[in-house]
């Protein structure tokens, strides 16, 4: 047992710097041939701590810790028989583990130093130890670790000590003794037998002065005796102020941690304040805009600039940044509702003025043809344009807020302004027929009417190729080899391209300005504002309006996409405004085909340089002579 104990310190325990203290050979109580060691160990550092191994031997010999136990999680000892003479017992844990020790030496060594670990080490959570003799573990109020009552055969583990070096004195004294001991070299015998006789005499010394110390050593036991209870009384005095300490520690975890929630709660208020704030800023409309969008003055200039900027600010109210949570609060529902009245309101007299307002500037005369009796020029209608241009940001914010209104306005716009520009370029072709016939007579103002003018070209035609018994075919198909060249004068051909030129270039500005007008006044450029449209963010999980779909459908289009449907809608537009110039400009055509059928092919290929539908910065039509 020496050797395994040997190299179990050796091999298991002085790598991890602790020291064995026992060790027994056992088995499990139904398994006796699976055998193993139980050790118990002590660090040979501080912090102090015992342990309790089951050490196994594996295949290859070598010994390996298979289970450990702190001397703290042991809780009860069964020594199973007061006697001593039984081989079996219990150590519990987590659970009980029955033993049988090989040895009845071996397990009376083990059980020994394990209740003087308890006791030493646990004074207060020490196990409790049943069915062991009382000699095994003495008496537990004047046990001292070095006086430990032994049974005969029981044999203390000796502890490895560290190599002790002489001091000087005590070299001295040794030497000295040598001396008075000449024969101690040569004869052993005699010099043990002086040693003998000197310590007999010191024993007896020894035994007289502690019997002559008798009462000292009574007074002594009484001084000690008061020292123990004085301790005791320390003790106990120590052991209130520890659970006064930790009633305090507890006291002051729980103020901690309700200082934790407080600042907690404390946080979150602020966090909650400032969002409330935050919301009430964005949602919040003054009463200067309210009044301003329920009762709008747009014949005014500073009514009408109240106006936008009160269009404005319902515009960054009903798309502002709100979580989707807020969205849902009563305050943030009920403020949306007074939203829409507002828009709806708003949205109502814009489009009744401008609505009045087209209609009325689409029924005003204006300039004639009247007015420019010497020059073929189209009136321009940068008067209108003018007009309408302040009330730009309100058609803007109608197509943002409200797109049916914004529609119909459009249409509106296109009615009344198509047949203003129908009638100007209706006189303006006729006009043009009269300087290529070369009839028309100069007048002044107040001309007679298109009916007048209408009838005169009609009849300068039929007369233009001389008298005849029958009219003539306008085409070159069916008429005789001699009849295909009419004899036209070079000059009536120079001044048709004269008069065409002239035509074309007045139409070019006129054309561009009305686009240009149209793309910004109608934000034709943009196929959906830019902002969220109509409350998408007031309406929380989401609406079925047609202008979030737009929206959506918008950012979702190509670039190429946009650039096209943006050109088509320019088109679109010019087109319905325009819509008179293309079967003028045929007639116009026609009528000259009448007079010269060949020099077609020419105006033919003038027309195709001159007419050409662009791209540009802005789309639509252009007009290039």
């Amino acid at each position: 047992m020496a050797a395994i104990r040997h190299t179990l310190q050796r091999d298991v325990f002085q790598p991890n710097d602790e020291h064995l203290l026992a060790i027994v050979h056992v088995s499990k109580l139904l398994k006796k041939k699976k055998t193993s060691f139980l050790c118990i160990a002590i660090t040979t550092e501080k912090p102090i701590c015992v342990s309790i191994y089951q050490v196994k031997k594996t295949d290859k010999n070598v010994f390996k810790k298979k289970r450990s136990w702190m001397l703290s999680e042991l809780k009860s000892v069964d020594g199973k028989n007061i006697s001593g003479d039984t081989h079996e017992f219990d150590l519990q844990f987590d659970k009980v583990f029955k033993w049988f020790a090989i040895n009845l030496q071996e397990r009376q060594n083990f059980l020994v130093v394990l209740w003087k670990q308890c006791f030493k080490h646990l004074p207060k959570q020490k196990p409790q130890f049943h069915n062991l003799p009382e000699e095994w573990i003495g008496d537990t109020g004047l046990f001292v670790e070095n006086e430990v009552a032994i049974t005969p055969g029981y044999v203390e583990p000796v502890e490895a000590e560290d190599y002790l070096v002489l001091t000087d004195r005590e070299e001295q004294d040794l030497e000295k003794l040598m001396s008075q001991c000449e024969s101690g070299i040569s004869n052993a015998e005699s010099f043990m037998e002086n040693l003998a006789k000197d310590l007999s005499i010191l024993d007896g010394e020894n035994v007289h002065s502690v019997l002559a110390s008798e009462q000292q050593v009574a007074q002594l036991m009484v001084q000690i005796e008061a020292a123990i209870a004085e301790a005791e009384q320390v003790e106990a005095r120590l052991d209130s102020y520890d659970e006064i300490l930790c009633h305090i520690r507890d006291t002051m975890e729980k103020m901690e941690e309700k200082n934790l929630l407080i600042e907690v709660a404390n946080q979150n208020n602020q966090k909650l304040l400032s969002e409330v704030e935050h919301v009430i800023s964005q949602l919040d409309l003054p009463h200067k805009h309210q009044m301003a969008l329920i009762d709008s003055d747009l014949t005014s200039p500073h009514g009408l600039q109240n106006a936008v900027a009160a269009g404005k600010a319902l515009l960054a109210a009903m798309n502002a940044e709100i979580h989707p949570a807020l969205v849902r609060l009563a305050a943030v529902q009920e403020q949306r509702k007074r939203f829409d009245k507002w828009k709806t309101k708003f949205s109502q007299t814009i489009s009744r003025h401008l609505n009045n307002l087209f209609i009325h500037l689409g029924n005003d005369a204006g300039e004639t043809l009247s007015f420019h009796a010497s020059d073929l020029t189209l009136p321009k209608h940068n008067s209108i344009h003018r007009e309408l241009e302040v009330y730009t940001e309100l058609m803007h914010w109608c197509k943002a807020m409200d797109r049916k209104a914004y529609t119909a306005l459009t249409k509106v716009y296109t009615n009344s302004l198509s047949k203003l520009y129908e009638r100007d370029i209706k006189q303006f072709f006729e006009e043009a027929k009269q300087q290529i016939s070369g009839m028309r007579e100069k007048k002044g103002k107040g001309s007679g009417s298109n009916q007048d003018i209408t009838g005169k070209l009609k009849q300068q035609a039929q007369n233009f190729g001389g008298p005849a018994k029958s009219p003539q075919p306008s085409g070159l198909l069916g008429l005789e080899r001699d009849q295909w060249c009419v004899d036209v004068d070079a000059a009536e051909r120079q001044r048709f391209d004269e008069v065409l030129e002239r035509a074309l270039a007045e139409l070019e500005p006129v054309c561009l300005a009305e686009q240009n007008f149209c793309v910004s006044f109608f934000q034709l450029d943009v196929l959906s504002p830019t902002t969220k449209n109509t409350q998408t963010t007031l309406d929380g999980l989401g609406t079925d309006s047609k202008s979030e779909t737009d929206a959506i459908s918008t950012a979702s289009l190509p670039l190429k996409k946009m650039e096209k449907q943006i050109n088509e809608e320019v088109r679109r537009m010019m087109g319905d405004l325009f819509g008179c110039l293309e079967p003028e400009l045929v007639s116009f055509i026609a009528y000259y085909e009448k007079m010269d059928s060949l020099f077609v092919f020419q105006l033919l290929h003038v027309c195709v340089g001159a007419i050409k539908p662009t791209c540009n910065v802005s789309p639509g039509y252009r007009f290039i002579p």
